[in-house]
């Protein structure tokens, strides 16, 4: 009996792992996976930003070709396909996001400045698109994969302020007190 229970708990233990330990290819995303929503979420960045773009030079060029007499639909063609880009970039976004990306993701859309409005309103929301919209996009999507530190990782917080004040030359307080104390110091062996 001892033989047949062995065997019996082996097989289901090897059925319950296999079960645990599905088959996963490497470099192969599955639908809502942390490497499939950064693709979509970098697919929706870019075709937001190419159609901005695109927005822009229809915006500048469309009178300067109109005046000269010349043929303007390739820049209507950029534009609709940049669209288009756009639209389907927001659908992935949609399939494999969570809420608050998605609805972020939907600012971005509205913020996108119209080619009619005045120059004024249009270098507004232009504004308005590139600073706050993608930026709340960005810090959505950043905590969605988990890329932001968490409040108890308090180690992994310490050195990413580390790391933006080494990029951005910023001394800390500490390291500045000591730089302090040192230039008072050597100032005193100088005098």
């Amino acid at each position: 009996m001892t033989t047949l229970s062995s065997a019996a708990l082996r097989s289901a233990s090897t059925v319950a792992a296999s079960a645990l330990n599905r088959y996963r290819p490497v470099g192969v995303a599955r639908i809502g996976s942390a490497e499939d929503r950064a693709q979509a979420y970098r697919r929706f960045l870019e075709a937001a930003y190419h159609v901005d773009w695109n927005l822009t030079w229809f915006r500048e060029l469309m009178p300067i070709r109109e005046a000269n007499g010349g043929d303007s639909r390739d820049l209507i063609y950029r534009l609709l396909d940049a669209q288009a880009e756009m639209n389907c970039a927001m659908a992935g976004v949609r399939l494999c996001g969570s809420v608050y990306v998605i609805a972020a993701a939907e600012a971005v859309v509205k913020a996108l400045p119209d080619p009619k409005d005045d120059d004024d309103v249009f270098e507004a929301r232009s504004a308005e698109f590139l600073g706050r919209a993608t930026y709340t996009f960005l810090n959505a999507a950043r905590r969605d994969l988990a890329y932001t530190p968490r409040w108890w990782q308090l180690l992994r917080k310490r050195k990413e302020r580390k790391f933006r004040e080494a990029q951005a030359g910023i001394v800390s307080t500490r390291r500045w007190w000591q730089l302090r104390r040192r230039s008072a110091v050597s100032a005193g062996e100088a005098e």
